[in-house]
């Protein structure tokens, strides 16, 4: 082997040893970085199950503290309410499981373990009809934000669909397999709406690729709205107008106008995201899944309180929908009355509450809404509020629910011009007298149906009495609307209860389309009153608006005090019958009781 040979050899092998050593470094940190990263991951996954059991486990004792998940057959044999458990436990897995593959970070789902301790939550859990105003306070405690909620809101509703049959089939064969004589009511009468349930939700392959379909598909716009009414609620004019208004002295000396601004700028950027979003064609695809969905579910005997009052949450998302660009102006506008001057008046208001006699509120409350009812036709086009009202009368054309806002605008319209000496409606000529008792009839029944079907369910499930039924029913005029029932209430319940539904969806879904282009014209007459050339309504609406409130008499006040204090009262009634904000004050009046 000749020299040169050698050194080639030589360079050869040290150029493989080299290589073999920078290698085999990086090979081996490679897997020492992937043995940690291995590590990691597991720990995480740990961490992320731990976090949703605990989300399982404080839930269940916050229902009762002898509960535990995964509690077995031989541990449930000696409880009275076995049923209960397997039907709660049941749901729960199912929000763990939603909640596992959640975009949440971990932490964000311990959090909500944590806060479910609370006694605020466990009475939510507890009854989600009587206390879903709680969910709120609830997720704002927990941190999450719109994008956490509206994501939440969407997999759960997307998974009540695709997996609550295997979840009611799961609870079914638990139930079946309680063999106990301590909980065999229990367990049967949750079998029974186990059952029940089961058949609503079992649904053909087609069925549920449907309903998937049109929930996927409007995905953005559920989750739009979701993050809309969530930021709203918490995070711009609500809790800072309420802690404003509700501050200790009585005064706002301390709460500048720029600081309200910026309150009121936080919430109108909200509004204008949610107006710009909300689009024609995302319109649609939203009303298009909520109608889909709650033709499905509407009336459904649920035994899970969160996908009950998500559908009632739909349900009244859809009568509002198609007039979100319009609202979104209305409020908008409204917003731009909101200073301090305005925050005062609402204050010295709620402040007097138990001092006012009645004509003291009632002509507050109108120069409240006079303030209110300015700000809105002086900053919002004439055509748009004719827009809002064609709008109305569309959507009132398609289903009864979704006609109450118009029947509700113009019963509101109509009852300012009650003012104890005409007793006459605004236009009689449009809408008689006839019909607008007609129309204050389809007000009661459309308001009195919701707490009788509400009650009939508390009643199937045991948390209503026959009585407490009976009572609801009477509150409804059915007869006045020509409905006779023919079944039993007593031996024929379910088919009693269905044929009242039935029958009065029909009346008032057939009056929402007769009446429905008298109350748009009524209501396009208002309009034209108030933008008319020398208008008295808006120059009185503009008078009453400057005014201030008018104080109660101190005691000790004398004959000449009272009698001037009245007469003051009695210009303002005067100036506020001429202006027609009696129906805006009715209505705010309701909202300060």
């Amino acid at each position: 082997m000749t020299k040169t040979i050698k050194i080639i050899i030589a360079i050869a092998l040290a150029a493989i040893v080299a290589t073999g050593a920078i290698l085999g470094g990086v090979f081996g940190s490679r897997a020492v970085a992937a043995k940690k990263q291995e590590q990691a991951e597991r720990r995480a996954v740990q961490e992320r199950q731990a976090a949703v059991d605990s989300v399982s486990n404080e839930f269940l004792l916050g229902l009762n503290e002898n509960w535990v998940a995964d509690m077995s057959v031989e541990e449930l044999a000696d409880t009275a309410d076995a049923g209960d458990y397997i039907v709660f436990s049941g749901w729960a897995d199912l929000v763990e499981d939603v909640l596992y593959n959640s975009p949440l970070q971990t932490a964000k789902i311990q959090a909500l373990a944590d806060a479910i301790k609370s006694e605020q939550a466990s009475k939510l859990f507890a009854d989600f009809d009587d206390n879903a105003a709680l969910i709120i306070p609830l997720v704002k405690q927990v941190g999450f934000t719109s994008s956490d909620v509206s994501s939440l809101v969407y997999s759960l509703v997307y998974a009540f669909i695709d997996d609550g049959e295997a979840t009611l089939e799961s609870m079914k064969g638990r139930l079946i397999a309680i063999k106990s004589e301590k909980s065999a009511v229990n367990v049967q009468k949750n079998l029974a709406a186990v059952n029940t349930e089961l058949d609503y939700l079992k649904f053909s392959s087609q069925e549920r690729q449907s309903l998937l379909g049109a929930l996927a598909n409007a995905e953005g716009a559920i989750k739009e709205l979701v993050s809309f009414a969530y930021t709203t609620s918490i995070g711009t004019l609500t809790d800072n107008m309420i802690e404003i208004i509700a501050s200790e002295d009585g005064a706002l000396s301390d709460v500048t106008d720029g600081e309200i601004q910026t309150v009121v700028n936080a919430m109108l950027s909200n509004v204008r995201s949610f107006k710009a979003n909300m689009t024609t064609s995302e319109i649609e695809k939203l009303n298009n899944a909520i109608k889909t969905i709650t033709d499905k579910f509407d009336g459904t005997l649920t035994t899970s309180g969160l996908f009950a009052q998500i559908v009632n949450y739909a349900k009244l998302a859809y009568v509002f929908t198609d007039s979100i660009p319009y609202l979104s102006s209305i409020a908008i506008s409204v917003a731009g009355v909101v200073d301090v001057d305005f925050l005062t008046v609402i204050r010295d208001y709620s402040n007097n509450l138990d001092k006012y006699d009645s004509n003291e509120s009632a002509v507050n409350l109108a120069v409240i809404a006079a303030k209110l009812t300015e700000q809105l036709f002086g900053d919002i086009d004439k055509a748009e509020l004719l827009g809002l009202i064609d709008t109305l009368e569309k959507q009132a054309k398609t289903d009864y629910r979704r006609a109450f806002p118009l029947v509700l605008a113009d019963f509101y319209i109509n009852f300012m011009a009650y003012n104890g000496d005409t007793d006459e409606v605004l236009h009689p000529t449009i809408i008689s007298e006839a019909m607008f008792e007609d129309i204050v009839g389809y007000t009661l029944m459309y308001t009195f149906l919701g707490t009788f079907e509400k009650t009939y369910y508390n009643f199937v499930d045991g948390k209503a009495t026959d009585d407490d039924l009976r009572k609801a029913a009477n509150n409804c005029p059915f007869d006045k609307f020509g409905i006779v029932n023919p079944y039993s209430r007593t031996d024929d319940t379910k088919r009693w209860f269905e044929y009242y539904m039935s029958e009065t969806a029909d009346v008032l879904y057939n009056m929402a389309v007769d009446y429905a282009p008298s109350l748009k014209a009524d209501l396009y007459q208002c309009v034209e009153d108030y933008y008319a050339q020398d208008s008295v309504i808006k120059a009185d609406t503009v008078l009453l608006a400057s005014k201030a409130l008018i104080l109660p008499l101190p005691e000790g006040a004398t004959d000449e005090e009272r009698k001037a204090h009245q007469e003051l009262i009695d210009s303002y009634i005067s100036i506020a019958r001429s202006s027609r904000v009696y129906g805006l004050s009715y209505l705010l009046g309701s909202i300060f009781k």
